[in-house]
């Protein structure tokens, strides 16, 4: 027979009850909201609504979302989505999305990584022409003058994975 002092009483069977259930619902809260960042994310990239740049979900979210953060220079100048400065489906990228505001190319980062250059946030969709190695970065702007006015610059850029 066992005795009294085995048996666990009320309140330690209460006080187990409630730290199980504190963690099973710290640990439900974490995964839904990891789904409604990927689905914001996700969402921006085709197309719904910006979470590149201005007054976006992005920014908030990347610190969380992504694991490794790597700051290099690169030399970024800007282009147009015009046949002459692209090819013949300039209002297409080689990633086959639809051009919009926030795109960057670049000839070594798979499609989708972030980037950020002066606090703003891009996201690799394109490709340069070959003769460009890993260091270059070309912003996709739909102004030419902005394109011209922007030039050629070497910037620190953030690599957010």
């Amino acid at each position: 027979m066992k005795s009294e002092e085995s048996k666990p009483n009320l309140w330690e069977i209460i006080i187990w009850i409630a730290i199980i259930s504190l963690l099973l619902s710290s640990l439900i809260f974490y995964i839904l909201s990891l789904g409604e960042m990927k689905e914001n994310y996700t969402e921006g990239r085709s197309g719904g609504m910006s979470v590149i740049q201005g007054n976006s979900l992005l920014p908030v979210c990347v610190p969380c979302y992504f694991e490794m953060r790597i700051k290099t220079y690169g030399i970024i100048t800007a282009y147009n989505p015009v046949k002459e400065q692209c090819d013949n489906t300039p209002e297409i990228t080689a990633s086959g999305q639809k051009v919009r505001e926030g795109i960057i190319a670049n000839n070594c980062l798979e499609f989708g990584t972030i980037v950020k250059i002066n606090d703003k946030y891009y996201e690799v969709q394109d490709r340069m022409n070959k003769k460009y190695n890993c260091n270059y970065y070309d912003i996709l702007m739909f102004d030419l003058e902005e394109a011209k006015k922007f030039g050629r610059q070497k910037l620190e850029i953030e690599l957010l994975k």
